[in-house]
């Protein structure tokens, strides 16, 4: 069984490099991070089997805009970047690795640091 880590220590990880030999998410270790990622789903995209996937409310859209550009700056920091869709008060995020071809730790550590950046100025 795998051990679920708290969200707040996800959110203070950082990315490993993904590199040869990589291996996604198992099925249950999938299941214990969605027990800690608060709102997140996992769903198959076009490119993947499995991403982890958030919406994102906001008052207008210049909050969803800057939320985007704040989750940006993050996003380059930890080298791993997300799909976004951003529309007029909302932000759709979707983290997988794209090397593997599924999710990874990296993905779930993102999660985490997505909810942060919403947290500490969106909420």
């Amino acid at each position: 069984m795998p051990i679920e880590i708290p969200a707040a220590e996800l959110a203070t990880a950082h990315c490993e490099i993904c590199g040869k030999g990589a291996q996604s998410l198992t099925a249950p270790e999938q299941a214990a991070m969605l027990k800690v990622l608060d709102g997140w789903r996992l769903e198959s995209l076009p490119d993947t089997p499995a991403a982890f996937i958030k919406d994102f409310q906001f008052a207008n859209f210049s909050d969803a805009l800057n939320f985007v550009n704040e989750l940006g700056v993050v996003a380059e920091q930890e080298s791993h970047h997300p799909l976004l869709t951003l529309t007029w008060g909302r932000v759709t995020v979707s983290w997988w690795s794209h090397s593997i071809g599924s999710v990874h730790r990296n993905d779930a550590v993102m999660a985490a640091k997505t909810d942060a950046v919403y947290q500490q100025r969106f909420a």
